[in-house]
């Protein structure tokens, strides 16, 4: 859909389940972030023309304000945890700014507490990697683990090549897989986005977009077991360095 000079893809999600009146859209620039347009839309922030925010679960919220940068790694990894010695800053290539986070060995991840995504909330997350998680939701535990929710791209790996998963990271046991789709459209040379509703009635809805911002699969899961917690990303199996860059909630 082009409206006003600005070219959407649309739905984001299942049409269904808008309020009358309203469409999903997610912009195809880098950086670009997905909201709710009006039937009759005002540009509120010439940065990010027709943006209206979305509340997930059963309630739909109109917002006059841009997505919030929540994680840009302009500062480094600051308050990060986990398998630190095996993350840092680069500058390239980046989706937005001057730095991104890099994870370089296998098996490794870290994540961020300081930083709080909770159930209401969309989150757009920039990842690359062949076998790349974003984590949300995040508890570090008291043995210095953590759980919640992550989404995994496995391009190459013994899960099955193609295939996102989200599932729950348990400290004690093996972790649950709660939904997949096929992403085989998905470049790992490239950042591809992650748009994540978690509703508050313990919905997560996931849709992911190519670097192009083409809609490339999602999935529907439901999940009581947390409903708010940090951020973080992991490297699985892969000779391909892991990167995360901008993530935004709306």
């Amino acid at each position: 859909m082009e409206h006003g000079g600005q070219t959407y893809d649309v739905p984001v999600f299942d049409p269904a389940d808008l309020p009358p009146g309203y469409r999903f859209f997610r912009t195809g620039a880098a950086g670009g972030t997905v909201g709710v347009l009006p039937v009759k839309p005002v540009a509120t922030d010439p940065a990010y023309p027709f943006i209206r925010g979305y509340h997930s679960g059963t309630t739909y919220g109109l917002h006059d304000s841009a997505p919030t940068v929540i994680e840009d790694f302009e500062s480094g990894l600051t308050n990060w945890n986990g398998d630190t010695q095996d993350a840092t800053t680069v500058s390239s290539p980046s989706v937005s700014g001057s730095a991104l986070a890099m994870i370089n060995s296998n098996f490794n991840e870290v994540w961020n507490t300081t930083i709080t995504v909770q159930q209401g909330d969309v989150i757009i997350a920039h990842i690359r990697g062949a076998s790349a998680s974003f984590q949300f939701g995040v508890v570090q535990t008291g043995s210095g683990d953590r759980e919640g929710y992550a989404l995994r791209h496995n391009q190459e790996d013994q899960i099955g090549p193609n295939t996102t998963l989200l599932y729950r990271m348990d400290e004690d046991i093996v972790d649950p897989t709660l939904a997949t789709f096929d992403s085989s459209v998905l470049n790992a040379n490239e950042f591809f986005t992650y748009v994540i509703a978690w509703g508050t009635d313990d919905t997560i809805r996931v849709n992911a977009y190519d670097s192009a911002g083409t809609f490339a699969g999602g999935l529907n899961a439901t999940d009581p077991t947390h409903t708010s917690g940090g951020i973080g990303f992991r490297r699985g199996a892969s000779d391909m360095d892991v990167y995360l860059d901008e993530v935004m909630t709306l």
